[in-house]
């Protein structure tokens, strides 16, 4: 098995298992495997005491370049309508190898409920997405959430 290959199923059973993510579409302009070696989408524990970069509610999402570590972080915080029934989930992730634009998309999934239902707890989740590159790594990252009631787009060069 050549690297790209074991690159490929790394990557795609990192993202498969890492949280709730509905139907994730992950994708790139080239053929073959993404650029991208490793993503991971977690939602925060809204009792954990943190000081990463969320954004307030109203706020668009996050977006920080770590050069060095070939990461992209991509932060942000929306509605997901009930609690018991919803969560933050990773969409998408699209990357165009010739323009270098890394496009995110993050929206919400139904899950279980943890007890009678759905009922009507309107619910903020806060997340972070990492992106790891080995090369080729982004100029450009557009970060796009959908959640209960609003949708916000945010491009960072």
């Amino acid at each position: 098995m050549n690297r790209r290959t074991a690159v490929k199923a790394a990557t795609t059973a990192t993202v498969a298992f890492s949280g709730c993510l509905g139907a994730l579409n992950i994708s790139s302009s080239t053929q073959g495997p993404p650029a991208y070696v490793h993503a991971e989408f977690t939602v925060l524990d809204e009792s954990r005491n943190t000081d990463e970069e969320i954004p307030d509610l109203e706020d668009p999402p996050r977006v920080r370049f770590n050069r060095g570590d070939g990461e992209i972080l991509v932060f942000g915080s929306l509605r997901v309508g009930s609690g018991n029934c919803s969560r933050a989930a990773l969409d998408s992730i699209t990357y165009d190898e010739e323009t270098k634009v890394l496009t995110v998309a993050v929206g919400t999934t139904g899950v279980e409920p943890e007890n009678s239902g759905c009922e009507g707890d309107e619910s903020v989740d806060s997340y972070r997405l990492t992106i790891t590159f080995d090369e080729n790594y982004p100029e450009e990252v557009q970060a796009s959430e959908e959640g209960e009631h609003e949708r916000t787009t945010v491009s960072r060069p």
